[in-house]
């Protein structure tokens, strides 16, 4: 969205006479750096919940069954 960051920008430097953009570039580059780790950590956390939700499934399975035929 670079045309809503140069309007808001635009807006910060009429508003405050520039004084609050560099704030602003801060807020801005720890935004993109969290939303660019989200990216990469969310997407490894839910393959290890869904392979750890499998496994308790299948150890679940496992014992009904064997519990089931008596072994």
């Amino acid at each position: 969205m670079p045309g809503a960051t140069s309007l808001v920008r635009d807006a910060s430097s009429v508003e405050t006479g520039g004084l609050a953009n560099p704030v602003q570039s801060t807020v801005e580059l720890l935004g993109s750096v969290l939303m660019s780790a989200l990216a990469i950590f969310v997407p490894v956390l839910a393959a290890l919940v869904a392979a750890i939700v499998v496994f308790v499934l299948m150890g679940r399975r496992r014992r009904f069954t064997t519990a089931a035929w008596g072994y």
